[in-house]
């Protein structure tokens, strides 16, 4: 019996605290339009699949060209505040095999502010960027899944990501239905693995959780005090900015909170410093 199964097997009729699963993403290629029905099939809310992104449709469509044709490469060359331009570059070794040249063979803009997602494409390669970028403007890959799971787990699941370099989360039993739906998401496509742990009830479980979170969220906490410290002071952010972490500082607080009692924590520090940074928050609420 292999060991995951074995670990399975051996928490059968044991109380438990929650699991831990992990997951794996291969060539993952499917319509966003049906990557909705399946969310609402299996009744995940499709918030959480976000429409793909003008600016990730172009960078991917210039790399899968670039891929087709030995010696080229994409490389972005301007992102400021009016395009994103990205170059499709040839090169080439001469006859003594002594030097290389480059060469641009194609030009793709993206505009920003008043032509936004204007797209402008030149070169030998244009119509294969376009037909590229269409595909991925209505695509979702792998790691746009990726991203759509972990704020189902952060976000509805209360998760906890036990390993340092992420990949390993932990779903408490409370959050059993919610689990439930993200394991028949993966059973709907073919390309991805699902692999769920069970976690039994135990003080040594609790305590290996209570670390983790306590790690992630003192994290949060650092970096959240690193952005307000590089927001500018001469004028005014914009009220989404500071909207949106303060949805991230109720998130940590109520994370704690919610987690304290099941794991038998001690969140003394956690708190102070949860409040500090409510207070740093404060200042730029007005």
């Amino acid at each position: 019996m292999a060991t995951k199964q074995q670990i399975v097997k051996s928490a059968e009729g044991y109380p438990l605290l929650g699991w831990c699963l992990y997951w794996s993403v291969s060539n993952f290629k499917v319509a966003h339009s049906k990557l909705l029905q399946v969310l609402d099939d299996v009744g995940i809310d499709k918030d959480f699949a976000k429409e793909p992104r003008a600016k990730a449709a172009l960078t991917r469509a210039m790399r899968e060209v670039s891929k087709e044709h030995k010696g080229t490469f994409s490389r972005k060359v301007v992102d400021d505040k009016e395009k994103t331009l990205f170059a499709l570059v040839d090169s080439t070794i001469d006859a003594a095999n002594e030097d290389v040249n480059f060469t641009t063979a194609t030009k793709a803009s993206l505009g920003k502010g008043k032509d936004k997602e204007k797209l402008h494409i030149d070169g030998s390669n244009a119509k294969a960027v376009k037909d590229n970028f269409e595909h991925f403007r209505k695509t979702y890959t792998s790691d746009q899944f990726t991203g759509m799971v972990k704020r189902f787990l952060f976000g509805t699941c209360e998760a906890i990501s036990v390993r340092d370099s992420g990949g390993v989360y932990f779903i408490p039993t409370h959050k059993k239905a919610e689990y439930q739906k993200l394991v028949k998401l993966f059973d709907h496509f073919q390309s991805c693995s699902l692999d769920i742990i069970p976690i039994i009830d135990s003080k040594e479980a609790k305590k290996s959780m209570w670390k983790s979170l306590v790690g992630r969220v003192e994290g949060e906490i650092e970096n959240m005090h690193e952005e307000l410290k590089r927001l500018p002071t001469d004028k005014d952010p914009r009220a989404g900015v500071i909207d949106y972490k303060m949805e991230r500082f109720q998130a940590l607080r109520e994370k704690v909170e919610n987690y304290k009692d099941l794991l038998e924590g001690t969140a003394g520090k956690l708190q102070d410093d949860l409040n500090q940074l409510g207070k740093a928050l404060g200042k730029w609420v007005k």
